[in-house]
């Protein structure tokens, strides 16, 4: 699959699935999207910051009061003021809390909405930076191929025979058979990546294994236990990646059903040569004989007591396999095409589908116990066989039949997404009759399928015509698969180990059905995906179908498939994150200043902001110096400076109390002990007196002095 990834389209485009606008997708390298993610995260971190620095500006004010207040009050304040994020203020809330933890709850009220807040901010924020690369993982790891080198490989004209397509053909399908048993089967070990399609699997909407006989009832072995698969309506766009809008997709439909045959009447035992031949007859083979005469029946295969013979001393059933050979007849307008390899009877014939009739083989292998299936029909006793050291024996057993027959309808349907409810579909039908039925949905005409490379000028036309051409050339159905394939279709392969095939389910030949059904899905999914890749092999130019417009070329460059090795980032989520983080950003750096000049121009609340720039950390240091004499200006700024040189005291660590010494003091110098604002108690009668010394308290508690507000007003 390293040629998948390396065929990744870099840069933007549209997500249909998700939308015009959610779709649209950045894909880069990996190193790239991942510097951009943790670019992103760091960014949200930064983003916090400035959002916590809005929000406490907006509690600080909100918390202002111009009447004493508990030391906590100031403290919380203080903290407000001087935090740089969300964390930082909770965890000096708790160490506020602990700290006067001796007053109870009642006591630190005010504190616990402020730390909540706080705990949210940090959590939402915190858990925005750990989701930023969401904006990768939300749109998955969807990419679009290139499809520089699209085409679809073909079989050529027919005048020339090469290898290189045959064998380009078999590797492609037996990787869908890989495909198929490791990413269909629930039980699977998960070995092979399963993460390179649109989805990993294509769903099938009926799976019936009680269905009557898809044929005349006569023909059938039985009428009720039977198998139909159907997928249902698939989208092009969520099912095989034609990534396209919702107005301009088409659905494809594929249905499948099996049953095993009679033969009682429809057999008969020829002998050429020194050998014994069983034919069937369920239609005359179209291939003529050597006297130009149509063999009367579908199918001959040497006699099951020939396939055994084997068994004979010196005999070499560990080498043993089964054979598995098909004859087919594709139905056109309604009749068999010159194509198809018989002429069905009218018990199997079907005029609104192609049949395929299976032909199984025990050719030697031999059964450890009887086999009641109604296609395997392995009842026949065929002695012992000894283990390799021959201290044990082995009861075996063969089929009845020399070539157990097994019928299958195929039918396919095309639809116009545009038409609501389905109504733009054509038939369920045969391939054939299946898009020429649905080609007046895309206003395509009989003329424009009649050539050998039907192709349209219009986006709609093309719509039908690119993927019918991937069906029909790149996806072979049924057919193919058994023509390839062979016996290692058979799902109880599993179960064979040297010429035995060990106990198998009753229902074996359902489970081989499905096993054949998986496989021509999977087989469908990477057609669409070669089909975008194409190749660069020389030998393989001639035979590849190649765009003939903007059209086909546009569906070859919007093939979506899924790589681990880029990084697809939502433009819109980007968007949101940077957009609405640098709104933050400048509505953060603009607060304070548009605060600052509301406040100055209604005087009466102008304390809300000195409170707040004297809150701060270098004009609380300012205050502290200041009680010692020096002179300051810029009280309200956001550095405040000396007047002239001057050398500042430091701390006196040495004094428990942690005031500031004077300079030249001693080691016993005393620390001027701090005055403690007392509860004011409500007058119970209100004086002049008593005015005056409100509105001073409520004037001082601002904590700044008369001097200092006049030294900010010349600042």
């Amino acid at each position: 699959m390293d040629e998948i990834d390396n065929s990744v389209y870099l840069g933007l485009w549209t997500n249909w699935s998700r939308g015009k606008v959610a779709g649209l997708t950045l894909t880069t390298t990996q190193r790239q999207g991942g510097l951009l993610i943790a670019f992103t995260a760091t960014f949200i971190s930064f983003v916090t910051a400035r959002f916590w620095s809005i929000c406490r500006l907006i509690f600080h004010i909100c918390y202002y009061t111009s009447d004493p207040r508990h030391t906590i009050h100031h403290q919380r304040q203080i903290i407000l003021r001087n935090s740089s994020s969300p964390a930082a203020a909770l965890l000096q809330l708790f160490s506020l809390i602990w700290a006067w933890r001796g007053l109870g709850i009642k006591g630190l009220v005010g504190v616990f909405p402020l730390a909540f807040v706080a705990a949210t901010l940090f959590a939402a924020f915190t858990a925005a930076g750990g989701f930023s690369s969401i904006i990768s993982t939300a749109t998955g790891n969807e990419a679009l191929i290139k499809g520089d080198h699209c085409g679809i490989l073909g079989l050529g004209n027919g005048t020339t025979f090469n290898i290189s397509p045959l064998s380009y053909f078999d590797k492609q399908l037996n990787d869908a058979a890989n495909y198929a048993q490791q990413c269909y089967s629930n039980t699977s070990v998960g070995l092979l990546d399963c993460n390179k399609f649109v989805i990993e699997s294509l769903p099938t909407a009926v799976a019936n294994y009680t269905a009557s006989c898809p044929f005349d009832p006569d023909i059938c072995r039985s009428n009720q236990t039977n198998l139909v698969m159907d997928t249902g309506y698939l989208d092009s766009n969520n099912a095989f990646g034609l990534n396209s809008p919702g107005d301009e997709r088409l659905s494809w439909r594929y249905r499948l059903q099996c049953a095993p045959l009679v033969t009682d009447g429809y057999t008969a035992k020829v002998v050429q040569g020194n050998k014994t031949w069983t034919t069937y007859n369920y239609g005359k083979l179209i291939q003529r004989s050597s006297n130009g005469t149509m063999p009367n029946y579908t199918y001959m295969f040497e006699d099951v007591d020939y396939q055994y013979t084997h068994q004979a001393p010196g005999g070499k059933h560990g080498t043993s396999n089964f054979v598995l050979n098909s004859a087919s007849v594709g139905i056109s307008g309604g009749t068999y095409m010159n194509s198809s390899d018989f002429i069905p009877n009218s018990k199997i014939y079907r005029h609104d589908g192609d049949v395929t009739l299976v032909f199984l083989s025990g050719n030697g292998v031999l059964f450890s116990e009887p086999m009641g299936d109604d296609w395997y029909r392995a009842t026949m006793p065929a002695g012992e066989v000894s283990n390799a050291a021959g201290t044990a024996q082995l009861e075996t057993y063969r089929p009845e039949e020399a070539a157990s027959p097994l019928g299958c309808f195929e039918q396919w349907q095309w639809c116009n997404t545009e038409y609501p409810n389905n109504s733009g579909c054509g038939p369920l039908a045969s391939a054939m009759d299946a898009y020429q039925g649905a080609a007046p949905f895309f206003n395509l005409t009989p003329d424009d399928l009649a050539t050998d490379r039907p192709s349209s000028a219009t986006e709609l036309g093309s719509r039908l015509l690119w993927p019918l051409l991937i069906q029909m050339d790149g996806f072979g159905g049924l057919t193919q698969t058994l023509l390839q394939l062979g016996a290692k279709s058979l799902s109880s392969q599993s179960q064979l180990y040297a010429g035995i095939q060990w106990p198998l389910p009753r229902n074996q030949w359902q489970l081989d059905v499905i096993n054949w059904w998986n496989v021509n899905l999977a087989s469908i999914q990477a057609s669409f995906v070669y089909t975008a890749l194409g190749t660069t092999d020389p030998e393989l130019q001639n035979f590849l179908i190649t765009p003939t417009n903007d059209k086909e070329g546009n569906l070859c460059r919007n093939q979506k498939i899924r790589s681990s090795a880029y990084t697809s980032v939502s433009v819109l989520g980007l968007c949101l994150i940077y957009g609405i983080g640098a709104l933050i950003v400048v509505t953060s750096f603009l607060t304070e200043p548009a605060l600052r000049r509301i406040c100055e121009r209604r005087k009466n609340r102008n304390y809300q902001h000195l409170e707040w720039a004297s809150n701060s950390a270098l004009q609380l240091h300012r205050r502290a110096q200041q009680e010692l004499g020096v002179e300051w200006s810029g009280c309200r700024d956001t550095v405040p400076v000396t007047k002239g040189e001057v050398m500042l005291v430091n701390s006196d660590v040495r004094d428990a109390r942690c005031s500031f010494a004077n300079e030249g003091a001693g080691d016993d110098t005393a620390a001027t002990a701090p005055t403690v604002v007392p509860k004011v108690e409500q007058p119970a009668q209100a004086t002049p007196e008593a005015g005056k010394t409100a509105q001073n308290t409520k004037h001082d508690s601002v904590n700044i002095t008369e001097n200092e507000v006049t030294t900010a007003a010349t600042a």
